[in-house]
């Protein structure tokens, strides 16, 4: 039993380094914030940050799949604290590749969930898919940094928003799920 053991123990520890060749964790964050005066000339200030790691892994050399989560918090002087979840699953493809640079197509589904805390009966659900391109420069073979162009995305994006009046939305177009206009982000790969 003893010798079944190591050597199933031994098994495990040449593949777990195999299994984890081609895959990659990485993610972004990003910090904002907003002073001005509405049109009553009132101030108002609204800051807001959030992390989003992810995980992928390599199919080939010309596709990823991979998921990644986001948590966000935002102070609004309107509708006070906000609390946001999300998790996308997503897909890129190597469009180009020039040197240690690569251009890529990210495909994702999202879902994100909003909390206003100063109101305990709001909330905000949205879900949709966009296409972003993102420029990859691969500093060696474990490190890259990516710049997820915002700007250029097109997608669609359904809300349920207990805020409006009008509280569900479509929108098809560019730069759906606004946002940054640039992501910046930083990756390990096994």
């Amino acid at each position: 039993m003893k010798k079944s053991l190591l050597a199933m123990l031994f098994a495990v520890a040449l593949a777990v380094p195999a299994m984890a060749e081609g895959m990659w964790i990485g993610g972004t964050a990003s910090y904002e914030n907003t002073n001005g005066k509405d049109s009553t000339d009132a101030h108002y200030s609204n800051t807001a940050w959030e992390i989003a790691p992810e995980f992928g892994y390599n199919l080939n050399e010309k596709w990823d799949i991979g998921i990644g989560v986001s948590y966000g918090q935002e102070q609004e002087a309107i509708w006070g604290d906000a609390e946001t979840i999300g998790i996308a699953p997503f897909a890129r493809y190597k469009l180009l590749e020039v040197g240690n640079f690569s251009l890529l197509a990210k495909g994702t589904i999202f879902y994100e969930n909003t909390k206003y805390k100063a109101a305990k009966d709001i909330k905000a659900d949205a879900f949709g898919l966009t296409v972003v391109p993102v420029v990859e420069y691969a500093f060696s073979d474990a490190w890259s940094i990516s710049a997820i162009l915002n700007f250029a995305s097109i997608g669609y994006q359904h809300e349920k928003d207990d805020r409006n009046n009008d509280p569900e939305s479509d929108t098809f177009g560019f730069r759906v799920n606004g946002g940054s206009v640039i992501n910046v982000g930083v990756a390990y790969h096994f």
